[in-house]
């Protein structure tokens, strides 16, 4: 490849050589500071408005933990440990959910203004700044960019690591301080999380290798500067080995065939190749604009990889990195693992996606009036459809609603009232018994998971508490009403079948975001009792299904413990009648012999 000239800003474009007669480094280093100001503040606006969704609630709970235990803990999450740490100093001045989530805040408005930098010297102000403020505006971004979980951090070493990688090889002057911004950069990126940064960066380097042996190449010193850049990247994968290694070895939630040879990926890889899953992902994390990139997108393309002598090295390996980085995750995830790929996964899409879409309108700029016309109308439409989803994006429920639920019982439950919680799931999902009542609850009420039921059932008879049943539905969680996928899908469940409850004039319901709560409108003050006919007013109103066992089975062994043989017979049997063939039927038949046997 040809020395890159990409640093050079196109001073024949009209729109650029107006702005260059005022002082640019100033306005430009001040509408930087604008933008990064908007894309914090459109994620700092209601930070801490939905509670910690379950994957926060569980990372959060080590920040208060020491850094040793800290660095374990993420490991048996398969995660490296950066965010967490991070997490851990910031929970050291405040522990709320605005302050964990405002790491995420930061550098995703930090990757906003990267996005930016990247295309400032490949295009005009205007393309540069246009783009950047969209990103701010995706309803993707915003959502990330307040989750403490690490995906904004690894997103923003992400796009560092490419702004550096593009210093080294086009800038004549500092090299070295270049190599180890680039070196720091890339190390941190693979720090930040365990999936895909291994694979970008090893996409990376195969680039680069490539290059260095192409015939296309460039001369001495760019071959030189390509060569550094890789070793400083050979020096980043050679330190994270080791961490790699032991996080492989620690955590087998998500990577179970981590072990494999080479051989074995390749094998299980072929076998598993789909496409779908990223073109999910695509249109999930360009939302609202998915179909409306995809022609700029192919003319960045045609134009980067047709072209002798690249504009822009950024825009050049962004051009690669893409599709590449793309197409080894769609075959080495697969084949490393059998949990099921999620549209957030791939971090990669968004970010490069526009950064592409932009150089291609910019590219296409030059052309005929009407092609100038469409551009301008185009980019409009974007900046308002991703104001109207940004806006759609505020107004739409997402998380579990922890807070309002544990408000809502601190106010009306108190000693008097016996809490139990039931996931409406298919046997064998998770199930979050009061997954968020650590970080919320202050309340005085006891509480016991359903399944503990089975143990306290003959307790309750001594008891005269009055039982609230807790209701959980997954459901899945939708960026925007109009949302084509869920960024997260429901592992079962629907939560329209809570309202058939909610219709019982025996029982009186308040519903939130994912939960109902359900008592008697006229308690006996006989807490077993009362809680049997709770069960079975609900077990009346579901549909009948796997996912409700765990309540007929509970509901059983009251039925036992108060002498109602016959009625505790006919739950046990429809529990095992509703589950599934295999290991599921043979554990829920077991727990029906032992309700059996302990009376």
């Amino acid at each position: 490849m040809p020395e890159p000239k990409g640093g050079q800003v196109d001073r024949s474009d009209p729109i650029t050589a107006e702005l260059l007669a005022r002082d640019r480094p100033t306005w430009i280093t001040l509408m930087l500071v604008v933008l990064a100001g908007v894309a914090l503040g459109l994620r700092l606006y209601h930070l801490d408005h939905e509670s910690l969704f379950m994957d926060e609630l569980r990372q959060v709970s080590y920040y208060p933990a020491s850094i040793g235990r800290i660095i374990q803990l993420a490991a048996t999450q398969q995660q490296p440990p950066l965010d967490y740490l991070l997490g851990h100093f910031v929970s050291l001045l405040s522990y709320s959910d605005f302050s964990v989530r405002l790491p995420a805040a930061l550098f995703g408005s930090g990757s906003v203004v990267l996005i930016t930098v990247l295309l400032l010297p490949a295009t005009n102000p205007i393309v540069a700044f246009s783009t950047g403020l969209i990103a701010a505006l995706l309803p993707f971004n915003l959502y990330f960019s307040q989750y403490a979980r690490p995906y904004a951090i690894a997103v923003f070493f992400m796009l560092l690591t490419v702004l550096f990688l593009d210093r080294v090889i086009r800038e004549r002057g500092r090299l070295f301080l270049n190599l180890f911004l680039l070196f720091v950069s890339a190390l941190l990126f693979l720090f930040s999380r365990s999936y895909p940064p291994p694979v970008v960066v090893g996409v990376l380097m195969t680039i680069l290798g490539f290059q260095l042996f192409s015939r296309r190449g460039a001369n001495g010193a760019t071959r030189s500067r390509v060569l550094f850049a890789m070793a400083a990247l050979g020096a980043v994968v050679a330190t994270y080995i080791p961490v790699m290694r032991i996080i492989m070895a620690t955590g087998q939630r998500y990577a179970p065939r981590s072990t494999l040879s080479l051989i074995e990926i390749i094998t299980n890889g072929w076998g598993r190749f789909a496409w779908r899953p990223l073109w999910e992902a695509y249109l999930t994390q360009t939302e609202p604009l998915g179909f409306l990139l995809l022609p700029t997108l192919a003319m960045s393309a045609w134009f980067m990889l047709s072209s002798r002598q690249p504009r822009n090295f950024a825009l050049w390996i962004v051009t690669l990195l893409l599709p590449l980085t793309a197409i080894s995750d769609a075959y080495v995830f697969p084949a490393m693992s059998d949990y099921p790929y999620r549209t957030p996964y791939p971090i990669y899409i968004l970010p490069y996606c526009l950064i592409l879409a932009a150089a291609g309108a910019y590219l296409l700029w030059h052309r005929a009036r009407l092609v100038r016309i469409l551009l301008v109308a185009w980019a409009l439409c974007c900046l308002v459809l991703s104001s109207q989803a940004a806006v759609d994006f505020r107004h739409t429920r997402k998380h579990e609603d922890w807070k309002h639920l544990i408000h809502f019982l601190e106010k009306t439950a108190g000693p008097e009232q016996l809490l139990i919680f039931d996931a409406i799931a298919p046997p064998g999902a998770w199930e979050p018994a009061f997954y968020g009542f650590p970080r919320y609850y202050h309340g005085a009420s006891s509480m016991v998971p359903i399944r503990e039921i089975l143990q306290v059932a003959k307790n309750l008879r001594q008891m005269s508490l009055e039982p609230v049943a807790i209701l959980f539905v997954y459901r899945n969680i939708y960026l925007t009403s109009a949302s084509p996928y869920p960024i997260m899908p429901a592992i079962g469940g629907d939560e329209g079948r809570l309202d058939s409850v909610s219709a019982d004039p025996e029982l009186v319901t308040q519903s939130f975001t994912s939960f109902l709560t359900v008592r008697l409108k006229s308690p006996s003050g006989q807490c077993a009792a009362d809680t049997l006919r709770l069960f079975g007013l609900i077990e009346a109103r579901l549909k009948s299904s796997s996912s409700t066992i765990d309540l007929q089975l509970s509901a059983g062994a009251l039925a036992f413990a108060l002498g109602h043989v016959e009625l505790a017979e006919r739950y046990l049997t429809h529990a095992v009648e509703l589950a599934p063939v295999g290991h599921e039927k043979t554990n829920t038949a077991n727990a029906a012999a032992g309700i059996r046997n302990g009376q």
